[in-house]
């Protein structure tokens, strides 16, 4: 899959570390090492990318932009180039991924400064330089997931290793765990005092605040901190793969307990279930988990909006008891509607007690037979089934592949194209209600994640309309 975490599209570090620049007392004493207060001399810039990482190419044969130095040669493993200009990605889900830049002459070092970001919630990185002795110094550190406004302080360092006074150095290796990916920018290696073994004074210096001002990587106005690490500049399948990656963990529930997790995200305030299929409103004596009914009202039972037949009736997978695509519905209304995709019908065969309707498609693009919800409850599924193929979007190859439903597993965004369109409409003539807001929180605190549709009902388009 593709991932990324922030990334800046430049890095303002040049500033502090460009050749000759006399550094102001108060950065200064940021940057120094130990009590010197020389001016950093630039020993090597090396650049990554000054964009975000969008794609999973192989890294090879590119060529590494570098200021100040020589060629440098690079060998990697498990490390992947996004787009031109874009920055590396080191590791895979399953493999440790490493890096290792070797420079065409020694440099001497006293300070490496190397600009990550995490796409995993958690991480480190290690940076290994080789001494020119045959021997290594090897650093360990939490890539923390911060982005600051200061220009002095763009992302997480490493710097002021210790143990390298000076010695020239002919490679460096950076590397992290299995299982972790982390996104390289830059690394800017310095030192201070006299001379350097590969530089040129410069009178010239380069300042800048944060680099790209388009990117904004805040979380929009009202969203809780549980979207602090999505960035919402991406648009389409990035960000859909950004969401699938933050909301897909969660608890699954069994199946028995669904019975009980009703009662704490589908109840109103008197304590009895509502129901999206009918005007029933339901207690515990109607609880139903086999068998059928033969008219409205007698019992409830656990619907599968979207059906589980579609994506493989797997027990054991979260998809079968995930809370935000699962309803207390009327039985009997719940098997006219059968497995039959949701659409809007023309002439119906059957409506329920509330208006639901079930009847061959009015809506282009599809002629089979439909089930359609109230227009109350429109929007809510429309927002349920962008969950649903966002969330398990990895999963879709196991997905069943038929015409008689509104998911396909060989679609890019999981949904047939008239389904999409449809659910866009639905979406917007149907704003998020507070019965929305009230069940996403509740099943939040139940099995612990959240539908980013209902938090923020902008990220519809920024997906599905882009």
């Amino acid at each position: 899959m593709k991932r990324r975490y922030l990334l800046f599209a430049g890095i303002a570090l040049l500033g502090s570390l460009a050749l000759g620049l006399a550094v102001a007392p108060s950065l200064g004493n940021a940057l120094a090492i130990g009590a010197r207060m020389e001016p950093a001399r630039l020993c090597a810039d090396i650049t990554f990318g000054t964009g975000k990482y969008t794609e999973s190419d192989g890294f090879s044969g590119k060529v590494i932009p570098v200021t100040n130095i020589g060629d440098v040669s690079v060998e990697a493993t498990k490390a992947f180039w996004g787009a031109e200009g874009d920055a590396v990605r080191l590791g895979s889900g399953s493999a440790a991924g490493s890096l290792t830049i070797n420079f065409s002459e020694p440099l001497l070092i006293e300070e490496i400064k190397v600009l990550c970001y995490l796409y995993d919630s958690s991480g480190s990185l290690t940076l290994e330089t080789d001494q020119g002795r045959g021997d290594t110094l090897a650093v360990t550190s939490t890539v923390a997931p911060s982005i600051s406004d200061d220009s002095t302080d763009p992302g997480y360092v490493f710097s002021d290793l210790g143990g390298l006074d000076g010695v020239s150095t002919e490679s460096i290796s950076l590397s992290n765990v299995k299982g972790k990916r982390i996104c390289l920018c830059k690394v800017v290696i310095a030192h201070y005092g006299e001379g350097s073994s590969a530089g040129t004074e410069s009178s010239s210096s380069t300042s800048s605040s944060r680099p790209d001002t388009s990117i904004d990587t805040s979380i929009p106005d009202g969203l809780p901190a549980y979207y602090k690490d999505i960035d919402w500049t991406l648009k389409g399948v990035d960000l859909m793969d950004e969401l699938s990656y933050l909301i897909n963990p969660h608890t699954k529930l069994s199946y028995a307990k669904l019975w009980d997790a009703f009662y704490e995200v589908d109840a109103d305030e008197d304590g009895r279930l509502i129901d999206i299929y009918s005007d029933n409103r339901w207690t515990k004596d109607h609880q139903q988990g086999t068998g059928g009914a033969s008219a409205e009202g007698q019992y409830y039972n656990r619907e599968h909006s979207v059906p589980k037949s579609w994506f493989g009736s797997r027990e054991s997978h979260p998809t079968y008891t995930d809370l935000h695509h699962l309803f207390p519905t009327d039985s009997y209304v719940n098997s006219r509607r059968s497995n039959n995709p949701l659409g809007e019908v023309g002439s119906a065969t059957y409506t329920s007690g509330n208006g639901s309707k079930l009847g061959k498609s009015s809506y282009p693009g599809y002629t089979g037979t439909v089930f359609e919800p109230i227009d109350e409850y429109k929007g809510d599924l429309a927002r349920v089934y962008f969950y649903f193929v966002t969330c398990y979007r990895d999963d879709a190859t196991n997905w069943q592949d038929g015409t008689e439903q509104n998911i396909d597993p060989t679609e890019e965004f999981r949904l047939k194209p008239w389904s999409l369109d449809m659910f866009l409409e639905w979406a917007e003539m149907d704003p998020v209600s507070q019965k929305e807001i009230d069940r996403n929180e509740a099943i939040h605190r139940v099995q612990g994640n959240r539908n980013p549709f209902v938090d923020y009902p902008e990220a519809v388009s920024l997906v599905f309309g882009a």
